[in-house]
């Protein structure tokens, strides 16, 4: 179940990110620099915005791994026995 709430949550705030962040960082990060072709814009454009987004992704999968944690049993078989 941890995994599968991991997973909901990195793919929401991912897409949260890809529409709201990706477009002004990567537009103020071009912004600055010169380029001899619009081939070269295009590349880096593309891949900062999926940088973004995948930025994105991993914040959403470590909240959502903490969210699911509240929902793991301490008595579940992979739990591990208290040593001592």
């Amino acid at each position: 179940m941890r995994y599968v709430i991991a997973m909901i949550f990195a793919l929401a705030v991912a897409l949260f990110t890809a529409a709201q962040f990706a477009a002004p960082v990567t537009n103020s990060v071009l912004d600055g620099m010169k380029f001899e072709s619009p081939d070269q814009v295009e590349v880096l454009y593309s891949a900062l915005m999926a940088s973004v987004a995948f930025i994105g992704l991993l914040i959403g999968w470590v909240i959502g791994w903490a969210v699911g944690g509240l929902f793991v049993r301490s008595d579940s078989p992979t739990a591990q026995p208290p040593k001592g």
